[in-house]
């Protein structure tokens, strides 16, 4: 878990349901990984830093914000959403740009129809039997709809 205001700035907030958000390690966890090499990201490379709200999933138009790139990088037009992204939480060090480029490959390079874009999405909003979705689904639900889904 981490805080979306960051506890040392606002330690009314600590404990607040609504200022908590779900996360991963940041590569704390993982121990001899030989490729790509490990590189801190997400919560240890936040740390105590601030990170816009735009990019928290309590913000429902967040998707929106983010645009990722058939190389597996992410960015955003937002000067503030990018500098977090790239500085504060650093999701663009090398693991999770090989992560993302190697989930997307099967989409990248080829032509898909709207419509199949679309019910491909509605596949990766889609529950697995164990109550999760698939890893990196974001990403590829973000690159379908900015990529074949006309209407966003």
């Amino acid at each position: 878990m981490d805080h979306i205001d960051s506890k040392d700035r606002y330690p009314n907030k600590t404990f607040d349901y609504y200022n908590l958000i779900g996360c991963c390690y940041g590569d704390q966890r993982e121990k001899g990984r030989i490729s790509p090499p490990r590189s801190i990201h997400c919560d240890v490379s936040k740390d105590s830093k601030d990170i816009p709200h735009e990019i928290f999933p309590t913000n429902l138009s967040c998707e929106q914000v983010l645009i990722y790139s058939s190389e597996g990088e992410i960015s955003s037009k937002n000067s503030a959403v990018n500098s977090a992204i790239n500085t504060v939480l650093n999701l663009n060090c090398e693991k999770l740009i090989y992560d993302r480029k190697k989930i997307l490959r099967d989409y990248v390079d080829i032509d898909i129809a709207q419509g199949e874009a679309e019910q491909l999405v509605v596949y990766y909003l889609t529950l697995s039997s164990e109550k999760e979705f698939m890893p990196y689904c974001g990403v590829i639900i973000g690159y379908l709809r900015q990529n074949y889904i006309l209407n966003l």
